[in-house]
């Protein structure tokens, strides 16, 4: 069961080259996995008005979502999965919290599976703004540009950790493209990468 994780910063277009991928591979079963998904990723996202949440609590949160949804992962009979984010992510957003131990877990096939493939797809910065962040285009700030150039930067970094040594990334560039051609490439990455289907 090919596990395909779709990864990068907010407004680059998972969500929609995941769509356009679902009519593509309309004659498999598959499973979309999303997150959040479940009470505690919208927790760790979208905070909690009850209570007053630190970024160390919201990586734990996002581990205990994860886990959670993950188990029912074995009991889908699906051909292939689909993730919306996974734990790069994780890493990526709250990267400033991982020490060794916590990259460990993180990454830890114990806790959380590998995928077989991560896509992570990239664009212009202040693209990727304007499009996750439209009722505010007005008062972006220098700020806000380099945050997600950072973020894109460690995203790049992710094949450098040990934890990563064996995974595959493609790192596709989303500027210029088509939703349905760049949901072409990453078709024929994943038809090309004959080991997923052993």
């Amino acid at each position: 069961m090919p596990f395909i994780a779709f990864e990068g910063v907010d407004g680059v277009g998972k969500t929609s080259i995941i769509n356009i991928l679902i009519d593509m591979l309309s004659h498999h079963k598959l499973y979309i996995y999303s997150e959040p998904s479940n009470e505690f990723g919208y927790i760790a996202k979208y905070g909690d008005s009850n209570a007053l949440l630190h970024d160390i609590d919201l990586l734990y949160l996002w581990w205990v979502a994860r886990k959670y949804e993950i188990r029912k992962f074995e009991f889908q009979n699906a051909d292939i999965i689909l993730a919306d984010r996974y734990y790069d992510s994780t890493y990526v957003y709250l990267n400033k919290y991982f020490d060794k131990h916590m990259t460990y877990h993180n990454y830890d096939s114990n806790f959380f599976p590998q995928p077989d493939i991560t896509f992570v797809l990239e664009a212009e910065s202040h693209i990727t703004l304007t499009r996750s962040r439209e009722d505010m285009i007005d008062r972006f700030k220098p700020s806000d540009i380099t945050k997600i150039d950072d973020r894109k930067k460690i995203f790049r970094e992710l094949t450098k950790l040990p934890q990563n040594k064996n995974r595959l990334f493609y790192f596709i560039e989303t500027d210029g493209k088509s939703l349905t051609d760049i949901a072409h490439i990453c078709l024929k990455y994943i038809a090309e990468s004959d080991s997923i289907w052993k």
